[in-house]
């Protein structure tokens, strides 16, 4: 007995001394924080520290006492014989696939490569297509993209275009027809800026009126000239003070569509480290001091033109640096699941018609098997891989060309790349090709 409450003083001691610590470490970084604004517009000197201590007692508690537990559970669940009957590497797919190489769980996951979709459309009902390094360069089509969609469509496979594009999805079409790719293979194209068009059409108004808008440069601004075509009551702003919102589609025109405008042609390296990214925080904290939204039109975070080494920013980057200065934001697009739902319901909408699987008399409807084709490691897999869906990850033509610029395509090399077990691909591929 003796013995037993020497025990449990030890873990008392220890688990009091690590609540100090986190404490202690807690109110040093609040110390060190700046002060809290509050409504009115004063400070709040306490608040900083009590976020820190809030802070720090749920990380004491996750990573002392719930992270061990659940170590040392999946340790023993790995270890069981349990464990070795079945393989669940994903929960979420609704595809056997059985020449995918599947390892148990703590392994890592292989990607199948294949030479083209002539190998896997057999295996899917509908593809969702990413077009920026995947159909097209942003000039023109890669070659054997057209022939590829024709011999979907002569399969009964629908595809959906899903892109991160701040413009409307008739504006995308338009883009892609201009390029040569024929879209009467196409079920539908989805863009993000098409789902920010809709949510502020339908539910604009909790969000107010009034719109500081950022968005690209040039007439066609990035392809949103037409974003306000059908949003009835809504005004463009030249003073932060006035603003309801931000609105960003692009990250070169600030207070656009005002007499105000400032230009700001940015680049990676400038917004890092340039005046640009000064503009934009004062302007920004401005904004975060009454407590005004951001909603993105477009989130993905830079994108390399014409072969250009430096990395063109997008409105992704404005809305980490604004949420990094303590705003809030409300963005549209990959890898959201919202906007693979919607492309969901274009296929869904195309299987109705009849262009996809045909089941059989007297059976319950099956879930549709849905592959996702893109290039993107942080937008198109990790994307696909939370909504569900298996994915394709196109090497030659998109973000990892360069990594295997003279090597072979191996799933190993493609473990390499993704780093992360979300974000590796079910099966990998040269470029979109039949």
């Amino acid at each position: 007995r003796g013995l037993r409450q020497l025990g449990a003083a030890a873990l008392a001691l220890r688990l009091a001394y690590g609540a100090w610590v986190h404490v202690a470490h807690a109110c040093f970084a609040a110390a060190r924080a700046p002060r809290a604004p509050t409504l009115r517009g004063g400070v709040l000197p306490g608040a900083a520290a009590a976020r820190g201590l809030r802070q720090a007692v749920v990380r004491f508690y996750y990573e002392d006492l719930v992270k061990p537990r659940r170590v040392e559970k999946a340790r023993g669940w790995q270890e069981s014989p349990q464990s070795q009957r079945g393989i669940h590497t994903r929960p979420m797919t609704h595809i056997a696939n059985p020449d995918v190489t599947t390892l148990r769980p703590g392994a890592p996951r292989l990607a199948q490569r294949v030479h083209g979709l002539s190998d896997v459309a057999a295996q899917y009902d509908g593809f969702i297509l990413d077009t920026y390094g995947v159909l097209h360069d942003g000039e023109s089509v890669f070659e054997g993209v057209g022939d590829a969609l024709a011999q979907l469509g002569a399969a009964g496979k629908p595809c959906v275009v899903l892109e991160n594009f701040a413009g409307r999805a008739r504006v995308l079409e338009s883009q892609l027809s201009e390029m040569g790719l024929d879209l009467a293979h196409v079920a539908g194209v989805v863009s993000s800026g098409e789902l920010a068009h809709t949510y502020l059409r339908t539910r604009g108004h909790k969000l107010g009126s009034r719109v500081l808008w950022i968005t690209a440069s040039g007439p066609d601004r990035g392809g949103a000239a037409d974003f306000f075509d059908g949003l009835e009551g809504f005004t463009l702003v030249s003073q932060v003070e006035e603003a309801d919102f931000i609105l960003a589609s692009g990250v070169e025109v600030m207070f656009a569509g005002t007499p105000r405008e400032v230009r700001m042609p940015v680049v990676e390296d400038d917004f890092e480290a340039g005046r640009f990214k000064r503009k934009f925080t004062r302007v920004f904290r401005q904004a975060i001091r009454r407590n005004v939204p951001m909603v993105v039109a477009n989130d993905e975070l830079q994108v390399f033109r014409g072969g250009n080494s430096s990395a063109h920013v997008l409105p992704g980057r404005l809305r980490q640096h604004y949420e990094l200065l303590g705003g809030r934001t409300l963005k549209f697009g990959k890898p959201s699941n919202a906007a693979y739902e919607e492309a969901r319901a274009v296929l869904d909408e195309a299987f109705a018609r009849g262009a996809g699987r045909l089941d059989e008399p007297g059976q319950s409807e099956p879930e549709p098997r849905i592959c996702c084709v893109g290039d993107s490691e942080d937008t198109d897999l990790r994307g696909a891989r939370n909504a569900g869906f298996d994915s394709a990850f196109v090497v030659d033509t998109g973000d990892a060309a360069q990594h295997f610029a003279g090597q072979e395509l191996t799933s190993e090399g493609v473990i390499e790349l993704c780093k992360e077990e979300n974000h590796r691909p079910t099966v990998a591929l040269h470029r979109f090709a039949w």
